[in-house]
């Protein structure tokens, strides 16, 4: 009888151990999908605020250039007085906003993609595909960052015939793309990871 006993205790006490390590599992999972919920909301969210930005940006630095570009020919063939400076002006502000404009195409996935490897690859293997290309497309911001950083300092010190400012503030503009660039990938990379465990359930 007593060995009886002791062979349910025993058993009761391993039931309540697994119960135990069932509650923990349960419980480290529920904080990891609560972690995993407020990094994507911060980075849906950072990427939306910086996309507004970039929006607005672009649109004022095309309105610059064009202004620049329209007086300095108004100046130079109406008044016979031509803005000397107007050149490096337009050539900054074109420059900025042709990769502001790049972020924010990037943003609304309006770039070139291959839409028949859906039917080849299926939802599930299209679903792979973009997260390994938002992975390399990660490593190659970042490179191209790193890189961009380097040059700027190299070219720092030569400066606009006219305006005297630091030929590096052309250069300025893709870094400042490149991070914008990283921060929509991060997102893409979050929702492509949701999309891919979607479809393996």
């Amino acid at each position: 009888m007593d060995g009886k006993r002791a062979y349910t205790g025993n058993r009761l006490l391993f039931i309540n151990k697994i119960f135990d390590f069932l509650f923990i599992d349960y419980h480290f999972n529920e904080i990891g999908i609560n972690i995993f919920m407020k990094v994507e909301q911060f980075f849906k969210k950072s990427s939306e605020i910086i996309n507004t930005i970039a929006e607005y940006f672009t649109v004022l630095l095309i309105a610059s250039f064009t202004i620049v570009i329209f007086v300095s020919v108004l100046s130079r063939y109406v008044f016979n007085f031509p803005i000397i400076f107007s050149n490096e002006i337009s050539k900054l502000s074109f420059v900025w906003a042709c990769f502001f404009a790049a972020t924010v195409a990037y943003k609304r996935k309006m770039h070139i993609r291959f839409e028949f490897t859906t039917r080849i690859l299926g939802e599930k293997g299209v679903s792979i595909t973009n997260l390994f290309i938002h992975f390399l497309t990660l490593i190659f911001f970042i490179l191209m960052f790193i890189k961009s950083i380097i040059f700027i300092g190299q070219i720092w010190e030569t400066y606009f015939p006219v305006t005297g400012i630091s030929q590096g503030w052309l250069y300025i503009s893709e870094a400042v793309s490149l991070v914008i660039f990283i921060c929509h990938n991060l997102a893409l990379i979050i929702e492509s990871w949701k999309v891919f465990q979607y479809k393996n359930i």
